[in-house]
């Protein structure tokens, strides 16, 4: 609007006649209800003896700018010309300049338009300031006839397209258009008619150098003349080129990326050799998996195989054919498990296969298929090459180190009776003793009162697992529990009361800790009352959580600060 306004001062500086240049205001319908005066001249402001703060930003219908008479007449005059598209013409007396007023309406498309003032008395003909705006418009203007024969140019085509006049005017506008555009240009040219009176269309336009501008025309029909304005659009068009270009690049650059990352996430979750998910990828699914399965209450089960006497295959037959027997062993396995399943070799002849919503008694089904498959192939050269294979349903909030040595335990027992059998973890006995937790002198803090209560902590312990194992009832184990409980929780009180008194860093992140224990142990206790879980389960947590995780690993963080003080 700004290089509009400069332009508007330019061809009016120098008249004679008053000139106003108007934004045409639409309403929600897209109709024009009133007009605002965005620039004037100086001779409007002779004519009318007004300073021009007294019309920037005014609207016609405003009483205050002129009389209300005179208001009245031009809204009527700006009615006609916004319907009609046209310029319009109308003299108003102004009664208190005692002036009778030729007000000319030009309608310049676009949402805006130009009037003049003219003294009628004293002033130019209504043509001749018709042809100043014409000449001095600095976009392309161009009327044609019905046939696109030139019947008239302004000063800004004429000197970019021929500089002379009489060449033009002896010529049809297609001339001056590149070939490749003519028949759009034909086409859009001939869409306009009474029905459809206003056309839209860019082409390129020939300059007198014989290069060629981009230019963006509307065109509109009027009185069976074909009227024309266009203006230079090359600069924005090169700019949208280059954008295009630009973000296509950036596209293809993102494209790449994306397939690089996904590569290198590929890499490191999978295994090199036979493609399957790896030990990394397993040890993460696995807790996710876990998670899933305690906030839906859903079954989990885990089953974890190995190669029976593959280092045979390596020692007889070289690692080149042992590592076809191990991409084979998983693309059986892998033909064998749902989509939803997880697939990992978790060693150099170890796997582990994740069964989310999974039972025990589904889960051996499954091993057994995978088990025969394995039995029945014969590998080249190799021959058969059979399985071990070790099954365990996770229990209910079960330690993933419980559950994974479990199924871990029924594998070893495969091997151990003969090979190439399924096992699973509710059929081996486990000596108690193995269970069983015993405090190490290294454990020790230096603090008697906190060493005393870690001791008394495994003895508890130990007792469940004895009361368990011994096949105490339930209202015995329960018994033990709670007590555990309740030691556990006053041995935090104590804990956190001694590392506040020697200013230990890490005292608000070990409470937290404690919190989680608490809330869990609290938890547990709650579903073994309700008979939702075994004791096996909060013996999993005593041992695996509060005994080897916190009291043997996170309690140790505090030690060195405890034996300074």
């Amino acid at each position: 609007m700004e290089i509009i306004k400069n332009q508007f001062r330019l061809f009016t500086a120098k008249s004679e006649d008053g000139y106003c240049f108007q934004r045409i205001l639409l309403d929600e319908n897209n109709l024009p209800y009133d007009y605002q005066i965005i620039s004037v001249n100086e001779a409007l402001l002779k004519l009318f003896q007004k300073n021009k703060d007294h019309f920037i930003g005014r609207r016609i219908t405003d009483q205050l700018l002129f009389s209300a008479e005179f208001s009245n007449q031009l809204a009527k005059l700006y009615s006609h010309v916004s319907i009609s598209k046209n310029t319009e013409s109308k003299e108003i007396y102004y009664k208190e300049l005692k002036k009778m007023i030729l007000v000319t309406v030009f309608y310049m498309g676009k949402n805006s338009c130009v009037t003049r003032f003219s003294n009628v008395s004293e002033e130019k003909i209504v043509e001749k300031s018709l042809t100043e705006i014409f000449n001095y418009n600095p976009e392309f203007l161009v009327i044609t006839d019905e046939k696109f024969k030139i019947v008239k140019v302004n000063k800004t085509f004429e000197q970019i397209a021929e500089n002379n006049l009489e060449v033009i005017l002896s010529s049809g506008f297609l001339k001056f258009i590149h070939i490749e555009d003519i028949a759009e240009t034909l086409n859009s040219l001939t869409k306009v008619n009474d029905v459809n009176p206003m056309v839209t269309f860019c082409n390129k336009l020939r300059k007198n150098n014989n290069t060629y501008i981009e230019v963006e025309w509307w065109c509109m029909l009027n009185k069976g003349y074909i009227y024309l304005s266009g203006r230079d659009v090359t600069a924005e068009k090169v700019m949208k080129r280059k954008i295009e270009q630009a973000n296509k690049e950036l596209l293809m650059l993102n494209e790449q990326l994306k397939e690089k990352n996904e590569k290198l996430l590929k890499s490191a979750i999978t295994d090199e050799l036979t493609g399957v998910y790896n030990r990394k990828f397993f040890e993460k699914r696995v807790v996710e998996e876990m998670e899933i399965a305690d906030r839906d209450n859903e079954h989990i089960s885990l089953i974890i195989f190995d190669l029976d006497r593959f280092k045979l295959v390596n020692d007889n037959f070289g690692h080149q054919f042992g590592d076809e027997v191990l991409k084979r062993t998983t693309q059986i396995a892998g033909d064998l498990i749902r989509k939803t399943d997880f697939l990992n070799r978790v060693g150099g002849e170890e796997f582990a296969i994740i069964l989310p919503n999974t039972n025990k008694a589904q889960a051996v089904f499954v091993a057994e298929k995978v088990r025969k498959a394995l039995e029945d192939n014969k590998h080249f050269k190799v021959g058969q090459v059979t399985g071990s294979f070790g099954v365990a349903e996770r229990m209910k909030a079960e330690s993933l180190r419980s559950w994974y040595k479990r199924a871990d335990n029924a594998l070893y027992q495969a091997k151990n009776t003969g090979r190439n059998r399924v096992v699973d973890s509710d059929k081996i006995d486990i000596p108690l003793v193995s269970l069983q937790v015993q405090w190490r002198q290294e454990w020790n803090c230096g603090n008697d009162e906190i060493d005393e209560q870690h001791d008394k902590i495994l003895q508890i312990a130990n007792d469940l697992i004895t009361k368990i194992y011994a096949g105490a009832s339930h209202n015995e184990c329960m018994d033990m529990i709670k007590l555990f409980l309740e030691y556990v929780v006053n041995h935090f009180a104590t804990e956190e009361r001694i590392l506040m008194e020697i200013e230990y860093d890490g005292l608000i992140a070990h409470i937290k800790k404690h919190e989680y224990l608490t809330n869990k142990a609290i938890y547990l206790k709650e579903c073994y009352e309700k008979k939702e879980l075994q004791p096996a389960a909060f013996l999993s947590f005593i041992i695996d959580e509060v005994v080897v995780e916190h009291l043997t690993k996170e309690d140790t963080k505090f030690f060195a600060l405890l034996k300074q003080s």
